[in-house]
């Protein structure tokens, strides 16, 4: 496990995208050091052979995030077939629901056991020095209010509800509001994230970081922006963060999110984050 106070080890910087995407994101971003793999609902552990994994860049980490729970023969004979770094998460964002049956104690302590007992397994198998386990919450669920009224329930800023307990690492999905007038503070934006892998003595990863062009911005504020979080993730030795580098889900009102780094500036502020983290810095 790397605690938020080890010795620093450089930040690795990811992209995520399409499968459809890989033959050019790839190749636009060289050095991305990994990239999200999301198996859905049904899915179960999908083969090493399946386009989500075989198409990857040998030189890309994937990150699997997987929903429907193993048995134990099941995700060790996964874990068999691991031969490059890789990066494991069940069911990310298990947090962001509003759900009254889905925020019970029995429902927190359901989730945790199973953590639990996949980091034991992780631990003991004999490539766990190729897989590292991630628990990964919801930066704006965990950021915003309950409203009793209306019988929605959110993180009132306490990012302990539903923390893992165990794992590598700390990790949060983190966008900034699609309908916010400009970007936020990125040292007070990453303010929330960073008490909690200094509270969980983990180093801070973000799973997911987006923002879609904001206002009027055609890309220099959004590089900006990003040049300042990365910043701020280097002087506090995150352990790394990768780029949402696709669409988003549609808006309450229909509105498309497009998190691509398709204008220049934005791009070449995600390039510099890689180019500083494959050198080691």
């Amino acid at each position: 496990m790397e605690t938020a106070t080890a010795t620093a080890v450089p930040m690795r910087v990811g992209l995520t995208c399409a499968v459809s995407d890989y033959p050019t994101h790839f190749v636009a971003f060289p050095g991305a050091s990994f990239a999200r793999v999301f198996f859905g609902p049904s899915d179960r552990l999908l083969p090493w052979s399946h386009p989500k994994l075989a198409r990857l860049p040998a030189t890309v980490s994937p990150w699997v995030s997987f929903k429907d729970w193993p048995s134990d023969a099941e995700l060790n004979g996964w874990l068999d077939k691991v031969t490059r770094p890789t990066i494991l998460t069940y069911h990310h964002e298990r947090d962001n629901s509003g759900s009254a049956s889905d925020q019970t104690r029995m429902a927190r302590a359901s989730y945790f056991a199973r953590w639990r007992h996949l980091y034991d397994l992780v631990c003991a198998h004999r490539n766990r020095p190729l897989v590292t386990a991630i628990p990964i919450q919801t930066l704006q669920w965990t950021m915003a209010r309950s409203n009793d009224a209306k019988g929605m329930i959110k993180g009132d800023s306490d990012w302990r509800t539903w923390w893992a307990g165990v794992g590598d690492g700390l990790a949060f999905d983190g966008y900034v509001d699609s309908w916010a007038p400009g970007y936020p503070d990125a040292e007070k934006w990453l303010d929330l994230m960073f008490e909690a892998a200094e509270g969980t003595g983990r180093r801070l990863w973000l799973g997911e970081l987006g923002a879609v062009l904001l206002g009027r911005d055609t890309g220099a504020g959004r590089a900006s922006w990003i040049r300042d979080v990365v910043t701020l993730l280097r002087e506090r030795n995150a352990a790394g963060a990768a780029w949402w580098c696709a669409m988003g889900k549609p808006g309450a009102k229909g509105e498309v999110r497009n998190f691509h780094l398709s204008d220049r500036p934005s791009a070449d502020a995600w390039r510099e984050a890689i180019g500083f983290s494959a050198a080691g810095r």
